[in-house]
């Protein structure tokens, strides 16, 4: 199954099971068409679909559906982008709120999120390219479900500098914890659950799979941090349980190396690694080398927490490493790139 540059008229994909039907009805139309050649292809109307039997399921790759998912991905990157901007133009009073033995630098999570955003560049490049994988993407793949990410990761991101309010922390998890379930079922549908029949353009490769498995890491680790934050609206929750703050820190940041191992060795996704890798790097800056430890809120910090991430960050760049070298092709697709002139 090909694609050629779409025309003003809605594309019609061919599937095995119309494809006899489908010859019927337009060989008058179009009697020049070779229906032996699949590099051949039909276009047909809405109407026309839909007479066709099980023509529905096909009518989301009319050209008005596609140009409608494509003016909801921009508009759903556009909100993205004013989200991270108000979040840091209404930053709240309390800065300090928020800092605890899991927080990572502020410029880190700030840049993390220009960084991860930016990849949107690529992606909106994906839109417009006319070929089959980027229609199959935005139809099957993406669906709907990218706009309930969208619309969440929008409002937290607005949100996310208000620490000093217990409320919004609580809404501020529960929208982590729905980010991370949905991006985990987009990061199942677009790498792993393909078969393989559409190349994948570079565009494609860092504006959705790269990105979607750094958002993916990224959002445990603010997921975590989250937690710690509204941990410290409690009395006990420099003891909770008995056990030190800095002790739960260093759990939390093993369980994240636990799972980073397991994406690393079962997906071999790397760009997941890199995230949590990122992550603990600000963390370890934050708790290590920050004026704000080590002056102003010293006694919130813990020096062998930013020791336990740089040393858990130091591993995960060995597997990375390992991970690149034996599994290459697996990890960039490459066997599955256009030409490197098209992106």
């Amino acid at each position: 199954m090909k694609s050629q540059e779409l025309i003003d008229t809605p594309v019609f994909i061919y599937s095995d099971t119309t494809f006899e039907t489908l010859r019927e009805i337009n060989e008058d139309a179009s009697p020049n068409i070779n229906y032996e050649n699949l590099d051949d292809y039909t276009t047909l109307s809405k109407d026309e679909i839909q007479d066709i039997p099980g023509g529905w399921l096909y009518s989301r790759y009319t050209e008005q559906h596609i140009e409608k998912m494509r003016l909801f991905h921009i508009l759903g990157v556009a909100f993205e982008a004013i989200g991270l901007l108000l979040g840091e133009a209404l930053v709240a009073s309390d800065t300090y709120h928020s800092v605890n033995s899991f927080s990572p630098q502020h410029f880190f999570i700030l840049a993390g999120w220009i960084f991860i955003l930016s990849l949107g560049i690529f992606f909106l490049y994906m839109l417009y390219s006319q070929t089959l994988a980027s229609r199959e993407i935005m139809v099957n793949q993406l669906g709907y479900l990218a706009f309930a990410v969208y619309a969440l990761n929008s409002i937290y991101l607005s949100l996310r500098n208000f620490t000093e309010l217990l409320f919004v922390n609580i809404i501020c998890t529960v929208l982590l914890t729905a980010l991370m379930i949905i991006v985990f079922r987009l990061h199942r549908r677009v790498k792993y659950e393909d078969d393989g029949r559409y190349v994948v353009s570079r565009s494609v490769f860092l504006g959705v799979h790269a990105k979607i498995s750094l958002l993916l890491g990224w959002l445990l680790i603010l997921f975590l941090h989250r937690i710690f934050i509204c941990l410290s609206f409690s009395e006990t929750s420099y003891n909770l349980l008995g056990w030190p703050n800095e002790n739960w820190s260093i759990l939390a940041l093993c369980l994240a190396f636990a799972i980073g191992v397991i994406f690393m060795s079962t997906y071999k996704d790397v760009f997941y690694a890199i995230s949590l890798v990122y992550s603990f790097i600000g963390i370890y800056v934050m708790q290590n080398h920050s004026h704000i430890c080590k002056s102003v809120m010293q006694e919130n910090c813990s020096e062998e927490v930013g020791t336990c991430a740089i040393a858990l960050a130091s591993i995960f760049l060995i597997f990375i490493l390992i991970t690149l070298i034996f599994y290459y092709d697996t990890v960039c697709y490459k066997k599955r790139r256009i030409v490197p002139s098209n992106l």
